[in-house]
């Protein structure tokens, strides 16, 4: 057994920073090329990291570690090697609290302990939310991966709908709302250890796929570098108001070329990044791209564009059939 500590996931997150953070045009410590960073940044460079012995030291990892990690950001898989869920984005952000919080424990200053709630709550949600019928004596860590995948699926004539069914949104049939003049705006920090940012993508492609170019004219994704889950992270611009852009797309059918992100902390203690730095949230798949000059901290020297006309390459984690990950 083993586990990541907080050095360990910092030598991951500052790996996929020197593969990625120059591909908006400047090293900034924050990656908004995710289409271009998901193509150069391969799993298999863990493995730079490798200790030389069986000895470990806060600035190697060992074998089972590099081997683990990339099976948990690859995504789950059943015992064909189907894959259940969508893979997870290497971020900057993974070493963050609010990361760990959720899947490694953290301590942090406060009366609650933060321990690993991703397995903490998720065990008790398994046992009664994605269960049917609730297991009260489910125990997560001694299921095989083809049990869960059945019981989050199952009903019967008590429960009649399955968890999958309620929980997962993949209809792309938003007929009713386009016809009523409906605004939606999604968003995803690309940190988010709860819920992948490639779901969220993979659900937006798939509505592109179904309304084509006229997507953006209703529906728009803004992802957001180093987010964690719903806010927070070292590496993170999120203070942004979706709220005030999806009011004025509706009321004045403006819709939101950009949002402005800053800093959402008012001292150090809790950013990497400067305090006064701001970039422009750009819709997906365009992405903040430093314009060549002004001041780096500045949203006025970046401007949204769009990445290479060459898809992303999907090498794992894009899930199609029944739905799972979309």
């Amino acid at each position: 057994m083993f586990r990541m500590s907080s050095a360990d996931l910092n030598l991951l997150g500052q790996l996929v920073l020197a593969q990625c953070d120059t591909l908006d045009g400047v090293a900034d410590g924050i990656i908004f090329n995710t289409t271009a960073c998901r193509k150069r940044f391969d799993p298999t460079i863990m493995s730079t990291f490798q200790c030389p012995t069986s000895t470990k030291t806060p600035t190697c990892l060992l074998p089972a570690q590099i081997t683990a990690m990339q099976n948990v950001f690859a995504g789950p898989r059943d015992s064909q090697g189907n894959q259940l869920y969508s893979a997870w984005p290497h971020d900057v952000g993974i070493p963050d609290p609010k990361w760990m919080m959720w899947t490694i424990s953290i301590t942090l200053p406060g009366p609650i302990p933060l321990v690993a709630q991703n397995l903490t709550q998720g065990a008790t949600s398994m046992m009664y939310l994605f269960s049917s019928p609730p297991n009260p004596a489910l125990n997560i860590f001694m299921v095989p991966m083809d049990d869960m995948e059945t019981m989050v699926s199952a009903a019967d004539s008590t429960y009649k709908q399955s968890a999958v069914n309620y929980m997962e949104a993949t209809s792309t049939n938003l007929d009713t709302c386009k016809r009523n003049n409906g605004k939606i705006i999604y968003y995803h920090g690309e940190s988010d250890p709860v819920f992948s940012m490639y779901d969220t993508v993979n659900y937006y492609d798939s509505l592109t796929s179904r309304y084509g170019s006229g997507t953006a004219g209703f529906a728009r994704l803004f992802l957001v570098p180093g987010m964690n889950h719903c806010s927070g992270g070292y590496h993170t611009l999120d203070s942004f108001d979706p709220l005030t852009a999806i009011v004025t797309w509706v009321e004045t059918a403006m819709a939101p070329e950009s949002m402005l992100a800053a800093n959402s902390n008012a001292s150090q203690t809790a950013t990497l990044l400067p305090l006064n730095r701001t970039r422009p949230l750009c819709p997906y798949p365009q992405y903040a791209r430093y314009a060549g000059t002004g001041e780096i901290d500045s949203a006025a020297s970046f401007t949204c564009v769009a990445p290479s006309a060459e898809k992303a390459a999907a090498s794992y984690g894009d899930v199609e059939a029944n739905g799972r990950g979309r």
